[in-house]
């Protein structure tokens, strides 16, 4: 059976997500007890180290959804999200001028080889929404749209 102590985040998780009304099962369904961390109000984490790291990553041209945020921009005068219709300038003005996320509608990595991306091959959407998006089980734009929809 999983050991509640050994989860990734130890005591401290435990007592973040209890505290938040969360129940942790198992992987059969059964209720697992949370064990109370202590309360230190001095806890602190190591962050900021440099490291280095070898990954696999693909290309991606800048100039595509450049491209589809300025396209949009000039027909419709605005960059809103096409899932929840938000505006970044509506939200916070001048400094949401020009902001939205470019969201690749054809997943490059369930791709074996190099593609053409169009411009059109891009839904912009607000971080939130593109989030959404990358969750998985991964969902189109028009599913998510759906999905806001019917709350």
């Amino acid at each position: 059976m999983f050991d509640l102590a050994s989860f990734g985040g130890g005591a401290e998780t435990n007592s973040f997500l209890d505290k938040r009304g969360f129940v942790v099962v198992g992987k059969d369904g059964s209720l697992l007890a949370l064990k109370p961390a202590e309360e230190d109000p001095e806890v602190a984490f190591d962050e900021g180290a440099v490291v280095f790291r070898l990954h696999r990553s693909r290309e991606r041209s800048g100039a595509a959804p450049k491209l589809a945020k300025e396209r949009r921009l000039a027909e419709t005068g605005d960059l809103r999200c096409d899932v929840c219709d938000f505006s970044f300038v509506e939200a916070f003005g001048e400094r949401g001028a020009g902001f939205i996320e470019a969201h690749h509608d054809r997943p490059l990595s369930l791709t074996d080889k190099p593609i053409k991306t169009r411009p059109t091959d891009f839904s912009l959407v607000c971080a939130n929404c593109h989030r959404m998006l990358h969750k998985s089980p991964w969902i189109t734009s028009m599913e998510l749209r759906k999905l806001l929809a019917g709350r």
